[in-house]
């Protein structure tokens, strides 16, 4: 995913992976926005089990997205 500034037109500087699916909420602040985001794979993983165990995420603007936490509980399996 990339971040556009609608403002200026510019890309921001950050983006985020294993986001193949879904939208992004923005929060009231304009600063922060939650979306789904897919696991991350082993190398020895089918890439069957990609959708699986999908969790949602608060992502603030200008923070390293790899350590945004994830903001929902598991979703069960099945």
């Amino acid at each position: 995913m990339h971040i556009l500034d609608t403002a200026s037109g510019k890309l921001l500087p950050e983006t985020i992976g294993r986001c193949n699916v879904g939208q992004v909420s923005w929060a009231e602040d304009s600063q922060s926005f939650s979306y789904n985001r897919l696991q991350k794979l082993a190398l020895s993983a089918p890439a069957t089990e990609k959708y699986l165990n999908s969790h949602v995420y608060l992502h603030v603007l200008g923070r390293n997205p790899d350590r945004t936490r994830c903001s929902s509980a598991q979703a069960p399996r099945g």
